[in-house]
């Protein structure tokens, strides 16, 4: 399955690659091991957008769902943004010779700079995501949901709640972290005194920290859409002993673990 797999996603983002590779694995066994529970005017327009986007995303059919930061929400950053990774994860899942495969539709909910911190609920005065949103908004995109982020009537983005909302979520695909030390001053300032002598303690402080945040967004993933099987996408190393951040997160969790 694996090769078949990298026939159908050649030529796909790295990212989108090893994310198909995810999916197809599993469902060449039938189904996943594990589940989870797992101005006026101007916000009028704003909201209008967003339903647009959401009922877009909210088709008929299977879905796979991209939540957290912009390892997933990757358009602002490439050359063609047109083919962000939303795009070429479902032209590689309606290439595939699966017909499971085939049926799914790849829907993004992530945002890029959401971390951990805000993951659960995140405004725009603490995380603010107007340039992306902007930028979006002037992009040529064929497809209604990729012109907007989906926010809720208050203004605020709700990463589980926008996902509740979604029928039929297969999978639920999560990035976050490095934005965690990115955004963060009390992070940062707590990863650098850890290199002094006599303080090494804190970045074991920074890593239970951070997996209990994240620990607490897998549970909101969980219980937004406990039907769907769950990926995870860690591709940061936020200091320079990994293994801490690792013994959080599959270690330190409650029964059953995580995939």
């Amino acid at each position: 399955s694996w090769q078949e797999l990298g026939i159908a996603l050649k030529g796909a983002a790295a990212a989108c690659v090893l994310l198909g590779a995810s999916l197809s694995q599993a469902l060449a066994s039938g189904r996943p091991r594990r589940r989870y529970k797992v101005a006026a005017r101007g916000a009028r327009v704003v909201r209008a957008a967003a339903a647009a986007s959401a009922a877009a995303a909210d088709g008929e059919g299977p879905k796979v769902v991209l939540l957290g930061d912009s390892v997933l929400d990757n358009f602002y950053w490439l050359e063609t943004p047109e083919k962000h990774l939303r795009v070429q994860l479902e032209e590689a899942l309606k290439a595939s010779k699966k017909k499971q495969l085939r049926q799914l539709r790849c829907v993004n909910l992530a945002v890029d700079q959401m971390t951990t911190f805000d993951f659960e609920e995140r405004t725009a005065e603490s995380n603010p995501w107007a340039p992306f949103a902007a930028a979006r908004k002037n992009t040529k995109f064929e497809d209604e949901q990729d012109k907007s982020y989906v926010i809720e009537e208050d203004g605020a983005i709700r990463s589980g709640v926008a996902l509740e909302r979604l029928s039929d979520v297969r999978w639920a695909v999560l990035s976050l972290g490095g934005n965690d030390v990115y955004l963060n001053s009390g992070v940062q300032s707590k990863l650098l005194s850890s290199l002094l002598p006599g303080l090494a303690e804190q970045r074991q402080e920074v890593a239970t920290e951070f997996g209990k945040r994240y620990r607490k967004a897998v549970e909101e993933v969980r219980r937004a859409a406990p039907d769907a099987a769950l990926v995870l996408v860690i591709p940061y190393q936020p200091h320079q002993d990994l293994y801490h951040i690792l013994r959080e997160l599959f270690f330190a969790t409650q029964p059953g673990g995580m995939c």
